[in-house]
């Protein structure tokens, strides 16, 4: 169970690069290659300013960044989710139909 608290809106362009300094995981890497609502184009990083940066606790107690990025994948609206650890690692790339 995720508890979440907005943390900052990204829009204006003075906000900080959520992806400064990331890498995906072998999990994500891997997902990414399966054409599912995982594999969406990576050019979605390029519209992070209108997104949303939230702070969520996972089941495991650890605060990680969450950033969804509202779109449209596949001809559905929805959200684009990256959830980013501690140490800068992607461990959460999905696009989540509405």
């Amino acid at each position: 169970m995720w508890g979440a608290r907005q943390l900052t809106s990204q829009g204006g362009g003075n906000s900080p690069d959520f992806f400064a300094g990331t890498k995906y995981s072998d999990k994500v890497q891997a997902q990414m290659q399966t054409g599912d609502l995982h594999g969406f184009p990576e050019a979605v990083k390029n519209f992070q300013s209108s997104g949303t940066v939230s702070e969520i606790t996972g089941g495991d107690g650890l605060v990680r960044q969450m950033l969804k990025i509202p779109g449209e994948y596949r001809g559905r609206g929805g959200n684009f989710e990256f959830i980013k650890e501690a140490d800068g690692t992607i461990n959460h790339r999905l696009f989540k139909p509405e």
